[in-house]
C-alpha cells in the first residue's frame, strides 16, 4: 500500500565545496559525521 512510487534526487557537489561548507559551519550541524563509518545495516 505505501511507498509504491518515489523520487530520487541525487545531488552530484563536488568535493571541495562540501569541505568548505563543513569547514564554515562546523561538524554540529552534520550528525552522520558523528558515527563510525560502515555499513549502518550490518550494526
Amino acid at each position: 500500500r505505501y511507498m509504491k512510487r518515489g523520487v530520487t534526487v541525487w545531488l552530484d557537489v563536488p568535493l571541495e565545496a562540501l569541505a568548505r561548507r563543513i569547514a564554515a559551519v562546523g561538524t554540529n550541524s552534520r550528525p552522520l559525521l558523528h558515527h563510525d563509518s560502515g555499513d549502518a545495516y550490518t550494526k
